[in-house]
C-alpha cells in the first residue's frame, strides 16, 4: 500500500496509522495480511517493494513495517534487542530467537527511492523509518542505526514534527506522479 498524503491535517495520516496496524477498511477488522501488502516500484531494471511511502509537506518517508512479536492469541508481549553488529534478537515466552536485520532492506529501499526522485527532479531527501506495529513490544536499541525505529502509535507525531525539506503541494503531486510512473502491479 502507498499513502500519498498531501495534507496531513485532514486525517489522512490517521488512516495510514490504522493501515499500518492492519486495519481493513472494508471489513473494519484488523488483519495481518493488510500489514504485509506492499507496493512495487521499478527503476533501472530493479524492482523494490515498499510497505508505505508518505509524501507530505514535511518530506518523503519510506516506511518499512514489521510486526515483531505479534501472536495469534493477541497477547503480543515480547522484547526486541538491537545490538552491536546489527544483531536483532526477539525474546518471547522466555525464549530468544535471532532475527534477520531489516537494515539492508530499509537502506536499499531508501536509496532506490532517492534515485527515482533524483533522476526525475532535484535532490529530494527520503527519510527511511522502521515502523513497529506491535504496541506491546519492548524495544532496546544498543546501537545507532541509519534510520529511525518508531511505534505505529507515534507515527503521526513523528511525521508532523519531522524537519526535512519542506515540500509544497505542487511538488508533492509531482513526486506522486513520478513514483506512479515507476509503479508496477505485483
Amino acid at each position: 500500500r502507498v499513502a500519498f498524503t498531501y495534507k496531513f491535517k485532514r486525517g489522512k495520516l490517521a488512516d495510514l496509522v490504522s493501515l499500518l496496524s492492519g486495519r481493513d477498511f472494508e471489513t473494519r477488522e484488523y488483519k495481518e495480511e493488510v500489514i504485509e501488502e506492499s507496493y512495487s516500484l521499478l527503476y533501472d531494471g530493479v524492482k523494490k517493494e515498499y510497505d508505505h511511502i508518505v509524501i507530505g509537506e514535511n518530506g518523503v518517508f519510506s516506511l518499512e513495517t514489521k510486526a515483531f512479536g505479534v501472536s495469534k492469541d493477541g497477547k503480543n508481549k515480547a522484547s526486541l534487542f538491537i545490538d552491536k553488529g546489527d544483531k536483532w534478537t526477539l525474546r518471547k515466552n522466555g525464549a530468544n530467537r535471532e532475527l534477520k536485520s531489516p537494515t539492508s532492506q530499509i537502506i536499499s529501499e531508501r536509496d532506490h527511492l532517492k534515485n527515482i526522485l533524483y533522476n526525475a527532479k532535484e535532490k529530494i531527501e527520503v527519510k527511511p523509518v522502521l515502523v513497529l506495529s506491535n504496541s506491546k513490544l519492548y524495544l532496546k536499541k544498543n546501537i545507532k542505526l541509519d534510520y529511525d525505529v518508531i511505534f505505529v502509535k507515534k507515527l503521526e507525531e513523528y511525521i508532523l514534527s519531522a524537519e526535512l525539506n519542506r515540500i509544497i503541494p505542487e511538488e508533492q503531486r509531482l513526486i506522486a506522479e513520478i513514483l506512479d510512473e515507476h509503479r508496477i502491479n505485483a
